[in-house]
């Protein structure tokens, strides 16, 4: 099955996480995709997840959604053609696009409590959740502090 950036178009915005089975910042980080998600329940925003790895097949997926207890929506990118879209470079990545003009309006990580460098109890900045509030002001996302 095929997906593209037009499905979304009854959305103002869509966000994608890549999502990998086995990466641990992924599977940790989901509470965090949660609470952004639940937060932004009234705006026409859709919230899902993807996965681009060849190596990760729908029962691996499947298990992993179940395992720990993830409610998105999980698109198979089978030909890589949305990672490919959107620049992906690793799992754990956010991308808010805007529905009408396609374009990607933020790309990093949720937050800065967990990355490849860092681990901490709180989050001290909320990147994905700020930048959702600028887009929704009217505003442009900048990426100066963003990793």
């Amino acid at each position: 099955d095929t997906h593209s950036l037009e499905q979304y178009q009854a959305y103002d915005l869509a966000v994608f996480y890549v999502q990998g089975v086995g990466c641990p910042i992924a599977r940790i980080s989901v509470p965090s995709y949660r609470e952004v998600r639940d937060a932004f329940a009234d705006q026409n925003i859709a919230f899902t997840m993807f996965n681009a790895n060849i190596q990760d097949n729908l029962p691996r997926i499947a298990k992993e959604t179940a395992e720990f207890g993830i409610d998105f929506p999980i698109i198979k990118d089978e030909g890589q053609h949305l990672a490919r879209a959107l620049g992906v470079e690793r799992t754990a990545e956010v991308f808010v696009v805007d529905t009408k003009t396609q374009q990607v309006l933020f790309r990093g990580p949720i937050d800065d409590k967990l990355g490849y460098e860092t681990q901490r109890n709180e989050a001290k900045h909320q990147y994905l959740q700020d930048a959702l509030n600028t887009i929704l002001a009217g505003g442009t996302v900048d990426h100066s502090d963003v990793p």
